[in-house]
């Protein structure tokens, strides 16, 4: 009934902005306002859903970069949720792992159709524990490079960077991990989609097949389509930081949003918490496309 009434609303407020002859930047101000509103109520479910411990949602329109909702909220115990914002904040995350594959394609020594044995998913380097995700249930094995992005394999990563830069390189990318704030993660997304040539093509490819065929999957909308990558981290607050950044529509991007949550204990997977969020904020932006002529 809640997700009914927020939806009636939503729409309400849509078809005013629709109505008579009003200007452009008018219509944009209205809408974004459905949006913020939207957003807020997304991610607040998801949350309880997912029992996390804080969240926020950035949306953004890629011409211009422009900001065009961003919603928080932080558990409160009694009092329910309570906004906050850490969209500013950095922390170690998955995330720039993107710009990292587009950096070694870039020096050729690396392409998407390379392969990499990763064994049973545990690939010990200099004293250092390297798991796949699935390492109890026996690894990946042998997969290409591609493969091995879209299933978040680390030791595919951590070969790849050793192809490329070595290994003592390798195993200081892999323990130092990059740290990102959920707008640099934004801007680096608009930044990638800006690109025309060959590598970044590639990529953006690979963030598709990430959502179409990958852990991604739960972004993959109803309606539409999306891009994006993924990331579960684990600070040294035992803290797990989860991230997902996609955008859309895919052929002719006008969104990218950046959904981020904070959680202690288990379970905590960013493509199951996370990309839902991402997924039904494009499918509310899905329904406005032909108000925001795109």
């Amino acid at each position: 009934m809640k997700q009914l009434m927020i939806a009636m609303l939503a729409m309400t407020m849509v078809m005013a902005c629709k109505s008579g002859r009003q200007a452009n930047v008018e219509n944009k101000q209205c809408i974004d306002t459905v949006l913020q509103a939207q957003t807020e109520a997304i991610l607040k479910e998801c949350m309880a859903d997912s029992r996390a411990d804080s969240g926020q949602v950035l949306v953004m329109e890629v011409p211009g970069q422009t900001v065009v909702a961003s919603a928080g909220w932080a558990a409160n115990g009694r009092a329910g949720y309570v906004k906050t914002d850490f969209s500013d904040q950095r922390w170690h995350t998955k995330i720039g792992r993107i710009a990292d594959y587009l950096a070694m394609l870039e020096t050729g020594n690396l392409t998407l159709r390379d392969s990499a044995d990763t064994g049973n998913g545990l690939l010990k380097v200099g004293g250092y524990q390297i798991k796949d995700y699935n390492w109890r249930r026996g690894g990946y094995g042998m997969m290409d490079v591609k493969s091995g992005i879209i299933f978040l394999s680390e030791i595919v990563y951590f070969k790849c960077l050793e192809k490329t830069y070595g290994t003592n390189k390798a195993l200081e990318r892999i323990v130092e991990g990059n740290a990102m704030s959920m707008k640099e993660m934004a801007k680096m997304t608009s930044d990638l989609i800006a690109r025309s040539d060959t590598y970044a093509h590639e990529i953006r490819n690979v963030m598709e097949a990430y959502v179409e065929e990958g852990l991604g999957i739960k972004a993959k909308p109803d309606k539409g389509d999306m891009a994006g990558y993924a990331g579960t981290t684990c600070g040294t607050d035992s803290i797990r930081h989860l991230d997902f950044c996609g955008y859309f529509p895919v052929a002719h991007p006008q969104y990218i949003v950046v959904a981020s949550m904070k959680k202690r204990g288990l379970p905590a997977s960013a493509g199951n918490m996370c990309a839902p969020v991402a997924r039904r904020v494009a499918e509310f932006l899905f329904d406005l496309l032909p108000v925001r002529d795109l």
